[in-house]
C-alpha cells in the first residue's frame, strides 16, 4: 500500500461538498491471485434518482499526464476544499 498523500484531507472533504460518500478507504483490487493494487479511495454518488455512480480514485500532490481515454482528472481547490472541475 502507498503512503497517504499530505493533500487526502483536503481532497475528501472536498469530494463530500460535492456529494461523494466514501465507502471504502484504500481500496483494494484484487486482479489475480497473485497481484493486488490499491487505489486511495472507493466512492459513491447519487445519480439519476436510483442509478448510483463508483469513483476509484488515486489521490496525488502532483500534477501527471494521464493518457488512457477511460481516466478522468479531478481538479480541487485545497484551501476552498471545492471541486473545481472534472476534465477527460
Amino acid at each position: 500500500m502507498s503512503a497517504v498523500d499530505s493533500c487526502e484531507p483536503q481532497v475528501i472533504r472536498a469530494l463530500e461538498k460535492d456529494g461523494w460518500h466514501i465507502l471504502q478507504k484504500p481500496f483494494r483490487i484484487r486482479i489475480t491471485v497473485e497481484r493486488t493494487v490499491f487505489a486511495d479511495l472507493c466512492l459513491q454518488k447519487p445519480a439519476n434518482g436510483i442509478r448510483k455512480q463508483i469513483l476509484i480514485m488515486k489521490i496525488s500532490a502532483a500534477a501527471q499526464l494521464i493518457s488512457d481515454a477511460g481516466v478522468k482528472i479531478v481538479t480541487i481547490n485545497l484551501e476552498s476544499e471545492e471541486v473545481v472541475r472534472w476534465m477527460r
